[in-house]
């Protein structure tokens, strides 16, 4: 999966609005073990990326719960453990 993120374009005075940015760090719980993810908001998109040994996973979706559930699909994970994880951290 390859994401794409669209960057506004400098105003007049050269400055760069993304707008408000949100993050989150969620901690989910899977196969036994805990997983890092981390979650970030950039106009409009949610960001998530999790830890794992071979590198990081992403999830982009403009849902909190898909991007984190894309994040985790390599990991065994799904929308099930999305749903737990984000209901915890809201």
């Amino acid at each position: 999966m390859t994401a794409r993120i669209a960057l506004p374009e400098a105003g007049a005075d050269g400055d760069v609005r993304i707008g408000p940015i949100e993050r989150l760090h969620v901690v989910v719980p899977l196969s036994g073990h805990r997983v890092e993810v981390r979650m970030t908001r950039v106009q409009g998109v949610w960001l998530a990326s999790a830890s794992t040994v071979d590198g990081p996973t992403l999830g982009r979706n403009h849902s909190p719960y898909l991007a984190l559930s894309q994040a985790l699909e390599p990991l065994g994970g799904g929308l099930v453990d999305a749903l737990q994880a984000l209901a915890l951290t809201r």
